[in-house]
């Protein structure tokens, strides 16, 4: 049989059937059985240097939860009918993975009247892989009521609401934000919009809070 260097950090043993060299396998890096850049916890590894006795290998776990994030563009409501969600322009949130999602929705709404005017804008949240709304997602963003008008008064109201959700997907998923206003009495508004500009911006963003 050779001799075994005697030395503790000397893996080798001498056993009857000959030398017994150790090895070592790594498993579960991450939750799931996906291992990348898209999970919501890191494995960092340092391995040792060339020629340290012991080796030792250093393994830590950070939180890498992504993020993304959409900012809408400003959106004409007028064409939509009564009381019908349409969606907003450049709304489309990917969530890039299954989990469990912390999203935001960030909404401005603008509206404007001449004379007599009731009107409100609601948004919402639509699951566009789901073909479904995001439950408990509507957002009363802003109204305008006005049951006097003097000559020529024109009334209108500007405001923002924020909407939070927490969302479980199994797989990527698209989101988009959608409103609709809804007429309440007097004439019809000059100006309905969800709008993002310098000013304000509307928008989506998620970050992930775990697998």
């Amino acid at each position: 049989m050779p001799s075994v260097d005697p030395a503790a950090c000397n893996g080798l043993r001498r056993t009857a059937s000959g030398l017994l060299v150790p090895r070592t396998t790594v498993e579960g890096l991450a939750p799931g059985t996906v291992v990348g850049t898209t999970r919501s916890v890191r494995v960092d590894v340092t391995a040792p240097a060339d020629g340290d006795c012991p080796e030792t290998w250093t393994v830590g776990a950070r939180l890498a939860s992504p993020t993304v994030e959409d900012v809408a563009t400003s959106t004409d409501l007028l064409p939509l009918a009564d009381d019908t969600y349409g969606p907003i322009t450049g709304s489309a949130l990917l969530l890039p993975s299954a989990g469990r999602w912390h999203v935001t929705m960030v909404a401005r709404g603008v509206l404007s009247f001449t004379g007599v005017a009731g009107t409100f804008i609601v948004a919402r949240i639509f699951n566009v892989t789901a073909g479904a709304v995001v439950a408990n997602s509507e957002t009363f963003v802003t109204q305008v009521r006005q049951n006097v008008a003097g000559a020529g008064q024109t009334t209108g109201d500007n405001d923002t609401a924020t909407m939070i959700k927490y969302l479980t997907v199994t797989g990527p998923t698209t989101l988009r934000m959608e409103a609709k206003t809804g007429f309440q009495l007097g004439t019809q508004p000059t100006q309905a919009q969800i709008v993002s500009d310098a000013n304000g911006r509307s928008l989506l963003a998620a970050h992930k809070v775990s697998d």
